[in-house]
Order: structure tokens, then sequence, then C-alpha cells
């Protein structure tokens, strides 16, 4: 099994185990068009997360210190290598504020 699964699978499991009150989604480049497609037909959380990782990136730009990998000491200081993956934690409720996005490098998202 690869990282990019395990990683899905273990992810989707902390939602059960925090009782409903968070959710975890793991957005890789090709998420990206099916989260902008199910936003224009009305889906809020899939317009929330599309807000979300856009800040993200936005932000990302503009960090000092620049962004760290999520599951590693990889800093992100090169505009021509973004993360592979972004992992976004969302609070159960419709308050942004409670929502964390985290990038991850090459070798975090993909077993090699």
């Amino acid at each position: 099994m690869n990282l990019k699964v395990e990683l899905e699978q273990a992810a989707k499991s902390v939602p059960a185990q925090g009782q409903g009150f968070w959710r975890i989604e793991i957005l890789f480049p090709e998420t990206a068009t099916d989260l902008l497609l199910r936003a224009t037909q009305g889906d809020e959380l899939a317009a929330r997360m599309l807000s979300m990782l856009f800040q993200a990136i936005n932000d990302m730009a503009k960090k000092k210190p620049p962004a760290l990998c999520l599951l590693c000491d990889h800093v992100f200081r090169n505009k021509n290598h973004p993360p592979t993956a972004f992992v976004l934690l969302l609070a159960a409720v419709d308050d942004p504020r409670g929502s964390i996005v985290s990038p991850l490098c090459d070798a975090c998202a993909v077993q090699t």
C-alpha cells in the first residue's frame, strides 16, 4: 500500500475517534477540479475547503519563516516547487477559524 492511501485511510479514521467534531481531508492536485465542480453546484463544504486551500497557498508566499511540511522538516522556500498535497483539518461547525491547512512535501505525500 502506498503512503498516499495510508494517509487517506488514517486521516479518515480520526473523525470517528474525535466523535465527529473534526473532519480531515487530504487534497492532491487532482482533487481540486472535483472540489471546484462541487462548489459550483452548491456544495458549501467544497466551497469552504477551496477557500481554505486558496488562502493557505496565498499565505505561504508571504510566510516568514517559510512553511514546513506537516510530517517532516522540509521547508517550502522555492515557489517553483510547491507542496504535493495539503491536509485540511476542519471543525464540524461552519466557523473557518476552527480549521487548519498544512502542506505536505513529495516524500511525505507519495511513497516512491
